[in-house]
């Protein structure tokens, strides 16, 4: 019958195929859904210990699912393999230095990433045949982990819907479990189109947009991480802006947080599109949820840790270590142990006395149930609302290297790097086999699941939806007052509660979103029209609620066009602030 030990000896034994798997994977970075030589490696070498292949696994041709065995429980391991764009680094350099200028480079470590789960699937089949257990091992070949979120387009296509539990891992400069939570997170791309015949110009659009969204982040709530880039102005080439693009990332601790906000968020970009008079397109580009954390799981993964334990050094190692810390930001050291004091509290300074001044940590940190948020996202999240899922952690990288830098990608084929890959593979292996051998554990594992779950609906955060923009039915009816209504609010005592929680319906915020738009809009009308207008109410007269009611009275002369233009920039106004705009003809 083979052991725990059994089983760390026979992932030695195979080391140099798992070493040279990740050294060719390493050589040839793949940008996400490109992994055609990373994957097709890791499946053969998969086939070559007996596993049955599926490819193009949920309609990805990167993708595949590997199975050994038969029948339940089926443990699933997660591997991933794709390369993170413009890291090309010369490996064991202390200097920027490209293989490839602009090329992808293995900035995260998905190299030894999906290999050390390859070596914990292989070393699994041998244990549950040897032993004569009956169930399946499962291998994902996961790929665009990076901003393509490859799992969260697998689990809509049901792969992990039959999995008992899976085990993953991620290379750090760190050893542990994962016991903390991620954001959930959405990038959204809005293209806005003008039209020169007109006057819709795209540049105007994109800064109205964005001047909306820098206003909405005052409504969000603390732990939201915003991100956002300008990737066209549309004047690039000098002529009439027809075309204006800009990416946003919304993070947060959970996905309605998340959808709540970008739905808001694309009100913004209608609003600005609607005065302009440009088009809008909405474009969802990917989308993760938060974990599901299964501590049952990640305590049974940290004994086997504990038995395992981290990376032997030897004399050539630590000189390694030194040698490549040189090439790390002066205030390394210090950002490591802020965030061990956030994640572990009152324990970090006893982890700190531990590892300061060295180039290398080899401590095992202590398992503590953290219930902080990482401000980070990935998509094996996502897989943890299908099956219990726990991830550990090992140091393949010096101390303070910092994750998708060309520091990571220099170190990641040294003998280090190697070993931590190993170590990995030896404690998610023992870790499966601990849950076909005792089925009660399985048990346990699967109830706190199921317990927290519960009646929680999965709300992916798909991407690929793409929404046009509302019809501008302004019509040319008669007013001489506009009513910004926004939300009803009783001031602090709701807010410190949460019942107020909302992200927008501030009307005097919708009133000087409204004179923005009139200043965009006035160089389009007529000289011969006359706009008068006159502030009635701003709704702040009490400083403690939220305004609700702001008036303007209005009058225009000359040209009843521009009526059409003032209403398309009280209705864009409102939609950009959440409120609602009402028009009075005063009689």
């Amino acid at each position: 019958m083979k052991t725990d030990q059994d089983i760390r000896r026979s992932i030695e034994e195979k080391r140099q195929d798992y070493i040279d798997a990740a050294l060719f994977i390493w050589e040839h970075p793949e940008n996400i859904f490109e992994e055609y030589r990373s994957s097709a490696c890791l499946a053969e070498l998969l086939k070559k210990n007996g596993f049955r292949l599926r490819e193009k696994a949920a309609g990805l041709d990167t993708a595949f699912v590997a199975e050994w065995g038969s029948g339940r429980p089926i443990i699933g391991y997660m591997g991933e393999f794709d390369a993170l764009p413009g890291l090309s680094q010369e490996a064991d350099c202390l200097t920027r230095k490209p293989v490839t200028e602009g090329g992808p480079g293995h900035g995260c470590g998905h190299h030894i990433l999906g290999t050390a789960a390859v070596a914990a699937a292989v070393a699994n089949k041998e244990f549950i045949e040897s032993n004569k257990i009956t169930g399946t091992v499962r291998f994902y070949g996961c790929p665009a982990e990076e901003g393509g979120a490859g799992k969260v387009l697998m689990a809509q296509a049901g792969l992990f819907d039959d999995c008992d539990a899976a085990v993953s891992w991620h290379p750090t400069d760190d050893n542990g479990i994962w016991s903390i939570n991620f954001h959930a997170q959405q990038k959204v791309e809005f293209t806005f189109t003008g039209n020169e015949k007109k006057s819709a110009n795209a540049k105007e659009a994109m800064q109205l947009f964005y001047l909306g969204a820098q206003n909405l982040r005052h409504h969000l709530d603390k732990c939201f991480v915003v991100r956002s880039g300008i990737l066209k102005t549309g004047d690039e080439e000098g002529g009439y802006p027809l075309e204006s693009k800009v990416l946003y990332a919304y993070r947060a601790h959970v996905s309605t947080q998340v959808e709540a906000a970008v739905a808001r968020l694309h009100q913004v970009a209608e609003g600005a599109a609607m005065i302009t008079g440009c088009t809008l397109k909405t474009e969802f580009k990917t989308g993760t949820t938060e974990l599901l954390p299964n501590r049952t799981l990640e305590r049974l993964m940290y004994d086997k840790y504990t038995a395992t334990g981290t990376v032997e050094m030897t004399a050539p190692d630590w000189e390694y270590a030194a040698r490549m810390h040189q090439a790390l930001p002066e205030n390394g050291e210090r950002a490591t142990f802020d965030l061990m004091r956030l994640l572990y509290a009152e324990q970090a300074e006893e982890i700190i006395e531990q590892v300061k001044g060295k180039a290398y940590n080899p401590y095992l940190y202590p398992f503590r149930e953290i219930e902080i948020h990482k401000p980070g996202s990935t998509d094996i999240c996502d897989v943890s609302w299908f099956t219990p899922t726990a991830q550990c952690v090992s140091a393949c990288y010096v101390k303070d290297t910092l994750g998708h830098s060309w520091q990571e990608v220099a170190q990641g084929k040294s003998g280090i790097c190697m070993k931590g890959m190993l170590v990995a593979a030896k404690v998610m292996a023992l870790t499966g086999a601990e849950l076909f051998r005792t089925p009660e554990t399985l048990k346990a594992v699967r109830a706190e699941f199921s317990e927290r779950r519960g009646q929680k609906e999965y709300r992916p955060l798909l991407a690929g939806a793409v929404t046009e923009n509302r019809e501008d039915t302004t019509c040319c009816e008669n007013f001489s007052e506009i009513h910004f209504v926004g939300i009803e609010d009783d001031g602090l005592a709701s807010r410190h509660t949460g019942s107020a929680g909302n992200l927008g319906g501030n009307a005097l915020e919708a009133m000087q979103a409204f004179e923005m738009a009139m200043h965009v809009m006035g160089k389009y009308l007529s000289p011969l029209c006359r706009i008068r207008q006159r502030i009635l109410e701003t709704g702040d007269e009490d400083i403690v609620r939220v305004p609700c009611l702001a008036k303007l009275e209005i009058s225009v002369e000359g040209d009843e066009s521009g009526g059409r233009y003032i209403r398309r920039a009280a209705k864009g106004a409102a939609l950009m602030t959440g409120c609602k705009a009402e028009f009075y003809s005063g009689e």
